[in-house]
């Protein structure tokens, strides 16, 4: 393992006030620094997989010039990012101390790191924690440049002014004069200021996050390989995983969860990212053109799909209402009175597209011609059976009407319990490929 030295500068940066963000946020980021390959794999991979099981984001801070042929870390990395968890940020190409390189070797360095991460994940990263918390005016400069927006570094090395801290309750929502966020460092589960590093009590780390929280909105909880390694007699790490060390980690993140706290990512937070949820509008008309008189709130709409904003609620006319939906399959229904008929638009169901907004219209006429939910159906007029339907009594067809039930529709009618009554005059008509069971 290769010590680095540090390095200390001045920058002077103004504040940049910019649009602010939707509603507070009492956000925890977990950030995994310095992610290679044959280094720690075991207890990383045990990290990473925390996270997994426990269905929590975590940020990944990637060394890119040293990852790319440990398939087991690899693999694991991508089985994160695949399921939305792992956020992927740029960690130095060799770890180089950015603040020792002028502004063409910085950019060099993250075009390198860049062009690396999308090889392996297909990732253009906005995020650049930078190694050992090293930064200048030229390193904000080449992210403007190269569209990376987030920093975090400190408390050691750099730790940007307070003024430019990302604040992350509305109003305020602070950059830098390139348009940059600064999420620092604000807690650990090691103190590595000193070697061996010392243990910080869990109470102690979560008392850094809710301080963190209270003054900005989040806190950057950063992570080494090494907090979860056995350990030497001399502090070194070894290659394989002290389990009370993840089991402090579960500990903190149910005591975060306790607290109502969500565990995020530097994209989330900021809203730099690509966006993680669809728009889905549903839109409910009620047409009472034969003695109906229920309105659209008189049903409720039901949307099955993953992570709602609201899985049920009133219908309401156009506008209608809006909730947010995560990638997958989805589906719009509803329940309410009977007597109506029920027509959904295309997009009731599908396959969302995070970015994408999508408008469900559900529409019920109080048409004669639907099976009511209780009680006998009787049928005055003529009928068109439209919908594979199940009859709740009795079946009267009376007034000198027609039931129609056309190819591909089945009225079921349990004739042990009930009848099918067809009074003279009236008829019931089964067409090919209809049935009545």
């Amino acid at each position: 393992m290769i010590l680095f030295p540090l390095f200390s500068i001045l920058v002077f940066l103004v504040t940049s006030p910019i649009l602010a963000a939707a509603e507070p946020c009492e956000c925890v980021i977990f950030r995994f620094v310095d992610i290679q390959d044959y280094y720690l794999t075991v207890p990383r991979v045990d990290v990473l997989d925390t996270f997994i099981n426990e269905t929590e984001k975590v940020s990944l801070s990637i060394i890119l010039n040293s990852i790319g042929n440990d398939a087991t870390i690899i693999n694991k990395v991508d089985e994160g990012h695949q399921l939305g968890l792992f956020e992927l940020t740029l960690h130095g190409y060799n770890h180089e101390d950015f603040t020792s390189f002028d502004f063409a070797g910085q950019k060099n360095i993250m075009e390198l790191s860049q062009a690396k991460m999308q090889s392996l994940w297909g990732v253009n990263s906005t995020s650049f924690v930078p190694p050992m918390h090293n930064w200048n005016n030229d390193t904000l400069q080449v992210m403007r440049d190269l569209d990376i927006s987030i920093i975090s570094a400190g408390p050691q090395g750099i730790d940007p002014p307070e003024n430019i801290k990302f604040i992350a309750n509305p109003p305020s929502n602070i950059t830098d004069s390139f348009g940059n966020y600064h999420l620092p460092q604000t807690s650990e589960m090691y103190d590595h200021g000193t070697f061996p590093h010392t243990k910080i009590p869990n109470d102690d780390v979560m008392a850094a996050a809710d301080a963190a929280i209270l003054q900005y909105g989040y806190s950057v909880l950063n992570l080494y390989g090494t907090d979860f390694a056995n350990k030497d007699g001399s502090g070194n790490a070894l290659e394989t995983t002290n389990s009370t060390e993840i089991d402090d980690l579960l500990a903190i993140i149910n005591a975060i969860r306790a607290k109502g706290y969500t565990i995020t990512t530097f994209e989330e937070i900021t809203q730099t990212g690509p966006p993680s949820t669809a728009n889905l509008t549903v839109i409910k008309n009620v047409v009472n053109d034969d003695s109906g008189t229920n309105v659209p709130a008189d049903f409720t709409m039901v949307i099955t799909a993953t992570n709602p904003s609201s899985n049920n609620f009133a219908g309401s006319n156009s506008p209608g209402v809006t909730v947010t939906i995560e990638s997958g399959a989805y589906s719009v229904d509803e329940t309410g009175p009977g007597g109506y008929s029920k027509t959904l638009s295309s997009e009731c169901s599908g396959t969302a597209v995070p970015g994408e907004s999508y408008i469900c219209t559900i529409t019920n006429d109080d048409g004669f011609c639907v099976v009511p939910e209780s009680g006998d159906w009787v049928i005055i007029e003529d009928c068109v059976l439209e919908t594979n339907s199940i009859a709740p009594a009795n079946v009267i067809v009376q007034n000198n009407s027609i039931l129609a039930i056309p190819f591909g529709v089945t009225l079921d009618l349990d004739f042990l319990q009930f009848n099918l009554t067809v009074e003279f005059g009236s008829s019931v008509m089964i067409k090919s490929g209809g049935t009545i069971t």
